[in-house]
């Protein structure tokens, strides 16, 4: 089967993989670029199911340690441009860009999956989180200087288009950083 990530590798069978509780699914790889994605991809119901509407309490449990990724981040950033604009995909509450906004020059942005979430990130650290997948961002081409997608891309029914969202965000020259598990 053709790769969803970058259509011209194929993919084979890779390991399975628990979606959510009671639902293991076929996790597939690309021979030519290495991206791996459940096969098939679930549809955005079953996504939905992995964020029950509390989900994000245990943020609280690390919201130090997630406070300190940023500050850390925050750094990095800075290094490469004293100031820009980020977007960080999958912020639950934005502890993280709360980091990244208090110890840089940095004008942070996020998207969250949970309405809850980013209802709630919105108010406790004063952030502008969207509930919106990435495909469809309310922002024009070219508005952010990075985009951080940490542990997103798997949940995506279409990794390929949230790919091109992403690059679209990017200004010339800006960085797109990926972690998937």
């Amino acid at each position: 089967m053709k790769c969803l990530l970058c259509v011209d590798g194929a993919t084979s069978p890779f390991c399975k993989a628990v979606l959510y509780p009671g639902a293991v699914r076929q996790i597939v790889r690309c021979e030519a670029c290495g991206g791996a994605y459940y096969d098939p991809v679930p549809p955005l119901e079953e996504v939905a199911r992995c964020y029950p509407h509390a989900y994000f309490t245990d943020f609280f449990k690390q919201y130090w340690k997630d406070y300190y990724k940023g500050r850390a981040y925050a750094a990095r950033l800075s290094a490469w441009r004293p100031e820009g604009d980020l977007l960080d995909v999958g912020c639950a509450l934005g502890t993280m860009l709360a980091g990244v906004r208090d110890h840089s020059h940095w004008r942070v942005r996020g998207i969250e999956f949970s309405p809850e979430a980013a209802a709630l990130g919105n108010s406790l650290n004063s952030l502008q989180i969207q509930s919106v997948p990435l495909i469809a961002a309310p922002w024009p081409d070219g508005e952010f200087d990075c985009v951080h997608i940490n542990n997103v891309l798997e949940h995506e029914s279409d990794p390929r288009s949230a790919l091109l969202a992403a690059a679209r965000l990017l200004r010339p020259g800006g960085h797109l950083e990926l972690t998937v598990p």
